[in-house]
Order: structure tokens, then sequence, then C-alpha cells
């Protein structure tokens, strides 16, 4: 999809950056994914309004919130939940955290903005607001 090219054109792309501007692969993988989880955040704030990221909310607790019984994301809290999972070991994980390791996070993503993306606005504010 557009917004998963442009994810990985931005940060994966093939040229090499400035070796004075260089940083281990390990923490630019991490800082992807911190950074690319804005872009669920933005989605969801467009779609569905009423359930906008609250700025001394976590990601856990914006996820756990999204995915409840009963809530947009109910039907698909295990993606919410491995999204989670791969974003707090890129977060606070102390293991080597690779490219392989960005691009699970970046399907995981794009799987479920595309689930929130098909939202009918009208049947979330009908039946979750």
């Amino acid at each position: 999809s557009e917004l998963s090219s442009g994810i990985n054109a931005e940060y994966g792309g093939q040229e090499e950056a400035d070796p004075s501007e260089s940083i281990s692969e390990n923490v630019k993988q991490r800082w992807i994914v911190v950074d690319s989880m804005r872009s669920l955040d933005r989605i969801v704030s467009e779609i569905l309004p009423a359930w906008e990221k609250q700025r001394d909310q976590s990601v856990r607790e914006f996820l756990f919130l999204l995915s409840r019984p009963g809530a947009p994301l109910g039907q698909v809290s295990d993606v919410c939940l491995s999204l989670l999972d791969v974003y707090e070991r890129a977060r606070y994980g102390e293991q080597p955290f690779t490219e392989g390791d960005r691009q699970v996070f970046i399907d995981t993503l794009m799987d479920l903005i595309n689930r929130v993306s098909i939202l009918d606005p009208e049947m979330v504010k009908n039946n979750f607001a």
C-alpha cells in the first residue's frame, strides 16, 4: 500500500546515510517502529475521532481501549496485541531489533490500518460512540 511503501522508502531506502550521521542499525529499526506508530494514531483520529489517542495515554492503553470487546477493533484484538508486542519489544526491549523485526511491525501495522480504514464512521458513531 501507499503508506507501507512510504514508511519503507523513508526509513528503509537503499542509499547509505552520511557516515557522520550513522547510528546503529538496531537503534534505527527501533525508532522507525516508534515513529511509525503515529500513522495509526493519525488514521484513528481521522476515521474514529471519538477513539483518538489521548496525549496522556500510553500505546498499550490506546490499543487495549480500541480492541476491547464491543470496541471498533474488538473483532481483531489479536492483531492489536501482536502490534503491541512488537512495538514494546522495539521501544523497551534489550534484545537486538532487526530490519526483519521492523518489517513484521510494518506488516502488522498496515493490517490494522487497513482494518480501521474500512470501518464506516457512521456505523462506528452509532454503535460505539
